[in-house]
């Protein structure tokens, strides 16, 4: 599993941005145990990874350096990923404004 998140979050920066090799510092941790899980938990998880990479790109990243880490744990059982950026982050009045 580790490699390849590893080599999906790399071909979608380098899709995305030709300086990506310098704006991504992947941090890829497995919780100390080895990581397996099935094809038909794969594709979806690819997916999820997918969507939330490219929008790292488009919009944490947008003309800037920062760091994209993606985390994944197994937890009582389950398999816990957690994908955060350094970007500016969102106008929260966009949300308390919302009807």
């Amino acid at each position: 599993l580790q490699s390849y998140v590893h080599r999906l979050v790399n071909l979608i920066g380098d899709t995305l941005s030709p300086l990506s090799r310098e704006q991504l510092n992947l941090n890829l941790t497995d919780g100390g145990e080895p990581l397996n899980i099935n094809i038909n938990q794969m594709v979806p998880l690819g997916l999820l990874i997918c969507e939330a990479v490219t929008n790292a790109f488009k919009y944490a990243f947008k003309d800037r350096e920062g760091t994209l880490t993606v985390k994944m744990a197994r937890q009582d059982g389950l398999l816990q990923l957690e994908v955060c950026d350094d970007g500016p982050g969102f106008d929260q009045t966009l949300f308390e404004n919302a009807s």
